[in-house]
């Protein structure tokens, strides 16, 4: 066919370019109907949220040798180790620890400060999970350190969410958007940080559905966790391969692959960098297999 000259990369570049444009035409057109007069949100991270969490909950002064310790370790151990592995035109990274060791908190302290690295105010960080339960487990967690923010900050959208766009720390407050503006602000990811589905994030990715797709143009320049990467089934790991590759390098996207479990997607060192330092060490501390 006429497509047979250009390699597998130069396709999925070819074909995410068009999704792009036909994309931010969808979005454009509406964001100026729904929203118009009503102005989109104002977005302003607090990049200190989880220092001042974990200061107030008094994670800073654990027992010596206590598990709590070791989560410590794990937390400042990756902060710091970012500094050495992180280079702006990788794109590919991981968070390796066994459960138990305060994966949600570090995971989104390391986005956060890959954020502060790149210097680009408008990276968003998109949290996948796979599982609805684990996502709303986690989202309490981060409502908390946020000090129970607004949906311009904080946003939990999957199928059982509610559809509402909240503006005020009171729910019962008159609303600043109508249940159509909600609906488009939700299924546009207008947050600073979206805990979101496998599902949500898979389902943008390899779509022509136009509701969908208004989504991608805030993908571009993102920050994207996926927590138990080992939950994708290995029939799909080569598409995501290729697919994680092309939003890196076309779309400046970051990816954090996150797992007491890594799957074997990418080649560990020399395709996607590990976060955490001397991570083998943290699978001692349990009994949990034999």
């Amino acid at each position: 066919g006429e497509y047979d000259e250009f390699n597998i990369s130069e396709k999925f570049q070819f074909f995410y370019l068009h999704q792009l444009i036909y994309s931010s035409l969808l979005y454009s057109d509406k964001s100026d109907v729904i929203v118009s007069d009503n102005k989109l949100p104002e977005r302003n991270l607090n990049l200190t949220a989880i220092a001042d969490y974990r200061e107030k909950a008094n994670f800073n002064n654990p027992l010596p040798e206590s598990l709590n310790a070791k989560k410590n370790d794990a937390y400042f151990g990756s902060l710091e180790n970012l500094e050495d592995v992180f280079d702006e035109k990788n794109h590919l990274y991981s968070i390796t620890l066994p459960t138990g060791l305060g994966k949600t908190i570090s995971s989104l302290a390391v986005a956060m400060k890959m954020k502060t690295l790149l210097k680009k105010q408008n990276a968003k960080i998109i949290i996948t999970i796979p599982f609805t339960s684990i996502i709303d487990q986690n989202y309490g967690v981060f409502k908390d350190i946020f000090d129970n923010p607004d949906s311009s900050i904080l946003l939990k959208h999957h199928h059982l969410a509610s559809p509402k766009y909240k503006m005020d720390e009171d729910d019962d407050i008159k609303e600043k958007y109508s249940a159509q503006q909600s609906k488009f602000l939700i299924e546009s990811w207008q947050s600073e940080v979206v805990v979101t589905t496998f599902v949500q994030l898979l389902e943008v990715l390899f779509t022509n559905d136009k509701g969908k797709l208004l989504k991608f143009p805030n993908l571009m320049n993102s920050i994207i966790i996926l927590d138990e990467i080992q939950q994708i089934p290995f029939e799909l790991w080569n598409l995501i391969r290729n697919v994680f590759n092309t939003l890196g390098e076309v779309f400046n996207c970051y990816f954090i692959l996150m797992s007491a479990t890594q799957p074997l997607i990418y080649n560990p060192e020399t395709e996607i960098k590990e976060i955490v330092p001397n991570y083998k060490e943290y699978f001692s501390i349990f009994n949990r297999t034999r």
